[in-house]
Parts: C-alpha cells; sequence; structure tokens
C-alpha cells in the first residue's frame, strides 16, 4: 500500500505544470547586467544570480523607485516581467534591446522604456496579459520564432495603454518563419489604446509578405491608431483577421426646415461606417474609423 502511494504522489508531482525556477529582484539603480543588482530576496537577504538574468523560467521584478537599464547588446529571457521602477534600453528607438516575455505575466506599473528608448518587448509564450497602471513606451511589441521554447500560438491581451516609436516597417508584428503553422493572436481591452507613432502593424512579416505559416486575429475592443500602414494581408496559405466592435447606429443628419431668419442652413447628411479599419491596396479600401484613427 506504501508504494502505491508513493507512486501516486510522484505521478501528481510530475503531472504538475512546470513551476519558474526562481525570482529576482532589483536592489537599486544599475544596470541589468549587474549581478549584485539582483537578489531572490526583495531586501537583499537572499542570494545573487551565477550568472546575467537570462533564462525563460525566471520571473524579474524591478522595484519601485530602482532604474535598470539594459546595457547589453544581446536580448533577455524571462518568464513573468513585473516592473515598478523604471526598466529602459541605453539605446535609441533605433537599435531595438528585446526581453523575450514566456509567461502570463507582463505587468507595468512603474515606467518601461521610455521617449526614444530602445527598449522592445516579444512575447512568446502560449498567452499573456499585458497590463498595469504605469507607462509605456516601447520601440517595438512583436511576436517572434528565434528560439525552440517559443510557442506556437501566443494569445496576448492588452490591458495597458502603450506607445510604439520604431520608424522603420513594422513596430507592431508577427515575425514568424517557416511551413508550421503559427498564430499570433492579440485582444486591445476595452478603454485601453496602442500607438504606432511612425509606422506599420503587421501580422504577417513586417509587411503582409512574409512567406510563412504565419497568420493572427487583431481584436481591437479599444483603439489601435496607425501612423502608416495596416497589413491586411498575409502569404498563401495562412489567413489574418481584424475584429471591432458592433458598429454603432448611422449617423444621419436630420432634414431641417428651409432656411430662414433665425434659421442655419440645414446640415448635409453624414454616415459613418464602422466595420473594420484596413490599408491594403489588394483586398480593402482605406477607411477611417472611430475605434481605429489612421493617419
Amino acid at each position: 500500500m506504501k508504494l502505491i502511494y508513493i507512486a501516486l504522489f510522484f505521478a501528481l508531482v510530475c503531472s504538475l505544470p512546470g513551476l519558474p525556477a526562481q525570482t529576482y529582484y532589483s536592489q537599486g539603480t544599475g544596470n541589468w547586467e549587474t549581478l549584485s543588482n539582483w537578489n531572490t530576496d526583495p531586501g537583499g537577504a537572499g542570494t545573487a544570480p551565477g550568472s546575467i538574468p537570462d533564462d525563460p523560467a525566471i520571473n524579474i521584478v524591478v522595484q519601485s523607485g530602482h532604474t535598470v537599464t539594459i546595457n547589453s547588446v544581446g536580448n533577455y529571457d524571462v518568464h513573468n516581467l513585473t516592473v515598478d521602477g523604471t526598466l529602459l534600453s541605453s539605446t535609441s528607438s533605433s537599435t531595438n534591446r528585446y526581453i523575450n516575455v514566456y509567461g502570463t505575466d507582463l505587468n507595468v506599473d512603474g515606467t518601461l522604456g521610455g521617449p526614444d528608448n530602445g527598449m522592445s518587448i516579444d512575447v512568446n509564450g502560449p498567452s499573456c496579459l499585458f497590463s498595469g497602471n504605469g507607462t509605456v513606451q516601447l520601440s517595438r511589441l512583436r511576436k517572434d520564432h528565434d528560439d525552440a521554447g517559443v510557442s506556437l500560438v501566443t494569445n496576448l491581451t492588452i490591458d495597458i495603454d502603450i506607445t510604439l516609436s520604431w520608424a522603420s516597417t513594422a513596430a507592431f508584428y508577427y515575425n514568424g518563419i517557416g511551413t508550421t503553422a503559427k498564430s499570433f493572436n492579440v485582444t486591445i481591452n476595452t478603454g485601453k489604446t496602442v500607438t504606432v507613432t511612425s509606422s506599420d502593424v503587421s501580422i504577417d512579416g513586417i509587411d503582409g509578405t512574409n512567406s510563412s505559416w504565419a497568420d493572427g486575429t487583431f481584436t481591437i475592443n479599444g483603439t489601435l491608431d496607425v501612423g502608416r500602414d495596416l497589413y491586411a494581408t498575409t502569404a498563401p496559405p495562412r489567413r489574418q483577421h481584424f475584429v471591432l466592435p458592433p458598429p454603432p447606429p448611422p449617423l444621419l443628419g436630420r432634414a431641417r426646415p428651409p432656411p430662414g431668419p433665425g434659421r442655419p442652413p440645414p446640415r448635409r447628411p453624414r454616415l459613418f461606417r464602422t466595420a473594420a479599419c484596413f490599408r491594403s491596396p489588394e483586398v480593402y479600401p482605406r477607411w477611417f474609423l472611430p475605434a481605429c484613427r489612421y493617419h
């Protein structure tokens, strides 16, 4: 009987989902690459990492009042990322430095990135909530393909305002490759805005022509403000979709009596179509919509 219980115990343990190995907390203002600036205890009573934090199985917390700067030319992997202080790159927005997030939570109550800063985010796990009450000013936001641990399907929910400042090709996109079906599904929650100031939005590569099996759905319950082009195309055989909330009733000007003493001229009827917002010469016309502003 004891052997049965032991076997059941090990079967239960082995069936549990993998847990992050460790959480490291910033210990002050400094560089990401400084080992002594990280500790397993918020107050510093734990241990410092043996190497630069760069592992999809670790959590990173930048504590309130601390500014952590990425100085390396490389990118770093984490599980969950919490920014209560400030996290930024030492580079301008013309040179990206990525944090690759493989977990379920990316929370910013402090500041992530800044104006003309190279701080960028890769979301590579199966599901992630990007939320908080802080300020997010990134260069780029994307799902990438570069590591074996990248999930084939990533569902990203955005519940925070985000500004993307990359000024060349796409700033918000899926960089998928290969012939294995892969999807990047994004939901922008009600009341939240993703602003792409000077570049494009695309699911399949940087311009919708990447010859890979990349697809996805963008569900815009808030606002997607695209500074340049929104590519609603993808290379065959995959498809992509942009979904917006149901349109409000058309706004039509009411008929008025002819102009007369004390009466203004009648307004011309106005009709706003609110079905989708696309910029694709091959498929859709260019529309202006309240839910998806296009400059």
